[in-house]
């Protein structure tokens, strides 16, 4: 048993790892987002129906991701050196500043839900609410990390994910409507929302102090280059939504735009993980970023290939014929898995040159949009797709560079070279195989 989860790059070495909770952690988030939309449209959900849910969610996203995403690796790379008191002290003072930004959060969903979206003002105000209440425990896991007790990781992720697939999916099957639904995950808010005070705490005193205005220096960065990165989702939203006259077309294109299933949590836990020690210890950390990647790919990428070929096949069985358009998207996104293992942004947070990550995301905005839009006329959503794979490549490509020449780190150093690159070159055969044959 132990053998096989090393192999997976799962780091389980006869007992629970933090990089191991961390990974199922981010696993199980997947699952109860991806199982959500199985069931709205297995009891019947029309795509169009479908899709006011899912522009909520991007909503929420757009408010959120980009300044919590880049909170949480600020955090992690200025509270990883302090001792356990001053780290406990300095994250109750963080968390005060954090439910100020979720309070204005849900003020921001209302606004631009109302007048980028024009989407009904009793779901606006219903969201803003979930906002505000859900936001401040997207943090709640960064204590376990930071006291390295991967079992409260584990246990925290079973009950928040398991909980959130049930108060969505219990909801539809009982036929409540798209308020029902959002009611009851606002109720779920709520619960979180007084969990992150009994885990965490809040400091009210409001004297962030030295420490916190390096947190929010170090975030500013981060939040901007986490936003420039996640803007193609944004744009390519409204670009269905402008170029694409057809109802339901962006439900269509968000299930199909997604990238191998765990791929994003397992490689996001071996990056975040990897912070603290390349602040501390920076050539075991580049080690530990080798030794992950390489355990990872020979499993992730055999799994993308297989899934070239199963594409239509799941997505008519987990769907149904409706969707076979996000097969093709799918498809597409898998090739991603490529770019995903080149983690040179890690090494960028651990040396607080957070500023580079910016210059690079408005590099892969530029790409991603410009493909989009050239391509959107003759291949419509297609297009869209694989303008984002591009643009991440271009952003990939960069950061290597600029971690080579400035830092003087070879590539070859945190990331196992030769296998990546066999590996990468039968996906592409593969993929080309695939759109020969079918």
């Amino acid at each position: 048993m132990n053998w096989k989860l090393n192999k997976l790059g799962l780091d389980f070495q006869g007992q629970l790892t933090t990089t191991l909770a961390l990974q199922i952690f981010n696993v199980l988030r997947f699952i109860a987002t991806f199982f959500t939309g199985v069931v709205m449209v297995k009891i019947g959900w029309s795509t169009s129906e479908v899709e006011q849910y899912e522009l909520l969610m991007l909503l929420f996203g757009m408010v959120s991701f980009f300044w919590v995403s880049g909170g949480q690796s600020a955090l992690l790379s200025i509270i990883a050196s302090l001792d356990s008191k001053d780290q406990e002290a300095s994250l109750k003072r963080i968390m005060f500043v954090v439910c100020i930004l979720s309070f204005l959060a849900g003020i921001g969903v209302y606004i631009m839900g109302l007048y980028i979206f024009q989407l009904n003002k009793t779901l606006l105000f219903l969201l803003s609410l979930y906002t505000t209440f859900n936001i401040p425990s997207l943090f709640i896991h960064l204590k376990f990390l930071l006291k390295d007790n991967p079992k409260q990781i584990l246990v925290f992720g079973l009950i928040n994910f398991g909980a959130q697939f049930l108060m969505a999916a219990i909801p539809l099957i009982f036929g409540w409507n798209l308020h029902g639904i959002i009611k009851a995950l606002i109720v779920l808010a709520v619960i979180r929302y007084v969990a992150f005070f009994l885990i965490i705490g809040v400091d009210y005193k409001i004297k962030v102090g030295s420490l916190g205005k390096k947190w929010l220096l170090l975030s500013l960065p981060l939040a901007i280059h986490m936003l420039i990165g996640i803007s193609p989702e944004y744009v390519d939203a409204l670009l269905i939504e402008s170029y694409i006259n057809q109802p339901g077309s962006y439900a269509v294109y968000k299930y199909g735009a997604r990238e191998l299933p765990v791929l994003v949590g397992l490689i996001g836990a071996i990056s975040t993980v990897s912070i603290p020690l390349l602040v501390k210890k920076e050539f075991e950390g580049l080690q530990l970023l080798k030794t992950k990647v390489s355990s990872l790919a020979n499993i992730l990428f055999p799994c993308s290939i297989v899934l070239i070929f199963l594409g239509d096949f799941l997505f008519e069985w987990f769907y149904d014929e409706a969707y076979l358009v996000s097969a093709d998207i799918f498809k597409i996104f898998l090739l991603i898995i490529i770019t995903r293992f080149w983690i040179p942004h890690s090494i960028i947070i651990a040396r607080n040159n957070n500023y580079l990550l910016v210059w690079s995301g408005i590099l892969e905005l530029l790409v991603n949009v410009g493909i989009s839009f050239y391509l959107i006329n003759d291949f419509g959503v297609i297009g869209i797709a694989i303008g984002t794979v591009v643009g991440n490549l271009i952003q990939k490509i960069f950061l290597i560079t600029v971690v080579w020449s400035k830092y003087q780190i070879q590539p070859s150093a945190y990331m196992p070279v030769r296998l990546l690159g066999f590996w990468s070159i039968l996906l592409i055969l593969s993929f080309s195989v695939e759109q020969w044959m079918f």
